[in-house]
């Protein structure tokens, strides 16, 4: 079928701020990222870095729980130069609050972690997250993809 599957890895923490999107969002996962398994880097956007790469080991070194799983894509190469380009944005502290508020605070310009895994997935080819993407979440994600 022409797919490639992206790896990812969601995560939760016993940090307040992991508690807190757990519990607004009904998700065991707080977070979603990218992973580049021959890097072994994570491309996530983190509070307050914004876009980064982040060695793996340090991504579960954070973590309490966590869980590899694959989403696919149609186009590999569009999908990964979108990811890369979007390293350095800001965080997108005001959206994920109006998630929260169920309220659309989205900034294009800055990311939340599961507004930027699905809208790289969407730069790939998965129309999965084609609708508002400033009412996705690390669950909405997890449930897009599938076990490694």
């Amino acid at each position: 079928n022409g797919k490639i599957n992206m790896r990812l890895i969601f995560a939760n923490s016993n940090t307040i701020g992991s508690k807190i999107i757990r519990w607004k969002t009904k998700s065991q996962w707080s977070h979603v990222g990218i992973v580049d398994m021959k890097r072994q880097v994570v491309f996530e956007a983190v509070w307050p870095d914004g876009v980064v790469q982040t060695p793996l080991d340090k991504v579960i070194a954070r973590s309490n729980e966590w869980e590899f799983r694959e989403l696919p894509v149609e186009h590999y190469g569009p999908a990964i130069a979108y990811l890369v380009s979007q390293l350095g944005k800001p965080y997108d502290t005001l959206g994920v609050l109006g998630l929260g508020f169920n309220r659309n605070w989205q900034d294009d310009k800055k990311w939340w972690c599961s507004e930027y895994v699905a809208m790289v997935a969407l730069q790939g080819g998965n129309k999965r997250f084609s609708g508002n993407l400033h009412t996705i979440t690390p669950q909405d994600v997890y449930n897009a993809t599938e076990a490694v």
